[in-house]
């Protein structure tokens, strides 16, 4: 049992990485401004600040963990599901600490003073700064489903400026989120149904390509005794060898295709839009499996300072649109008054306060807001399934 654990910890100790690599992905944006053209950005050294990668990373390990107690050996729980309760899980866990961050980023973004000339100059922030929030767009924001079609037309018109810029990947969590009990029983049926039904649906409705990194994570927890007794009998240098492929196809989007063009049909196939998706998410499940089977890698991964960015990752993910728009700027500001202007301590100093904020922040509302209301969600779940049944 002990193992179990110390498998869920290292995961969301590669969350909070991932959660970490979304923020120097802004801050590149903001200060670095390395783009896609320079040397280092078209290596695989661009994994540090791949916000793209990492919010595929979260879609497949969502689909991963939402099925595993569903499909973990000698699993039961299925026969018990309730779609009603599940709903209410998923409400629970990502509602309540969005709407904290969205009102603060609301009350900073317009109380505080913002317009600090910064060396070396600021981009990305700006730009948030350039948008025109309403009251009207901050209401709709609230309910998470402010760019779906049948919320926009119920309202009309769409929400304007975003405050938290992110959020557009939490309306994609929650929507396919919520499919993830069919892929289930898909793949406890027939595996290959769960990958032709992926594929239909991608063929004919045009979802969000995501929705393929969810069936990733729900067949990785299916196939997992597999998975296990094959990493099992392997040496730590084949263990290493598969955490490099790991890396290497999560950074195929820039490691890979730039230097690639599309001429040929064989070229259109590997290096589309959907397939570069695909390289990145089977990339994401070859490192998950190393998290969980690498002996070393875990115990990195299990270090506190690890595990504190973990539980806070969800946090860290929201709320560092507030420090870095707000109070990073404002930090820079005042380094330059001091006569504090050289560029690669300001770079890095950017980094490290962002960075440690976020986690501050995140942490103190991991304990405030998202644990008090996920056990909410399970005491009101617990609390429905004890009603009797008329």
């Amino acid at each position: 049992m002990q193992e179990d654990k110390s498998r869920i910890e290292s995961l969301d100790s590669l969350r909070g990485i991932a959660a970490v690599t979304v923020i120097c992905s802004h801050i590149n944006k903001d200060y670095f401004h390395f783009g896609d053209t320079t040397p280092l950005a078209n290596t695989m050294l661009h994994v540090f600040y791949d916000g793209e990668a990492a919010v595929v990373f979260f879609f497949v390990l969502s689909g991963f963990v939402l099925s595993y107690k569903y499909l973990k050996d000698g699993a039961d729980d299925f026969k018990n599901f309730k779609f009603g309760h599940f709903l209410i899980s998923r409400i629970f866990r990502l509602y309540p600490m969005f709407w904290v961050v969205l009102v603060l980023t609301a009350i900073t973004g317009t109380q505080i003073y913002h317009g600090y000339k910064t060396i070396p100059e600021r981009v990305w922030t700006i730009w948030w700064w350039g948008n025109t929030f309403s009251w009207k767009g901050f209401l709709m924001q609230l309910s998470l489903l402010y760019e779906q079609p049948f919320f926009v037309n119920i309202f009309g018109g769409d929400c304007g400026d975003k405050y938290v810029p992110q959020a557009w990947s939490l309306q994609i969590e929650l929507i396919l989120s919520l499919i993830v009990p069919f892929m289930v029983l898909l793949v406890k049926w027939r595996p290959l149904w769960l990958i032709i039904f992926v594929m239909l649906v991608l063929l004919f409705f045009s979802p969000p390509s995501f929705i393929m990194h969810f069936g990733m994570g729900v067949l990785l927890a299916n196939f997992l005794p597999q998975v296990r007794q094959f990493i099992s009998a392997r040496g730590k240098a084949a263990k290493f060898i598969l955490l490099f492929v790991g890396l290497f196809l999560y950074s195929y989007r820039y490691s890979v295709a730039p230097y690639f063009g599309t001429a040929s049909v064989l070229q259109n196939i590997l290096f589309s839009a959907n397939s570069i998706l695909f390289m990145v998410g089977l990339g994401s499940v070859i490192i998950i499996i190393c998290a969980m089977y690498s002996h070393r890698l875990r115990k990195i991964l299990n270090v506190p300072l690890m595990r504190i960015i973990g539980k806070s990752s969800y946090g860290i993910y929201l709320c560092h649109t507030i420090i870095l728009v707000i109070f990073t700027p404002m930090a820079i500001y005042y380094l330059n008054c001091y006569g504090i202007t050289n560029t690669p301590f300001i770079l890095t100093f950017a980094v490290v306060f962002t960075t440690a904020f976020s986690i501050l922040i995140a942490y103190i509302l991991h304990h405030l807001i998202e644990l008090p209301f996920i056990r909410l969600g399970k005491l009101l779940v617990a609390k429905t399934a004890m009603r009797p049944q008329i």
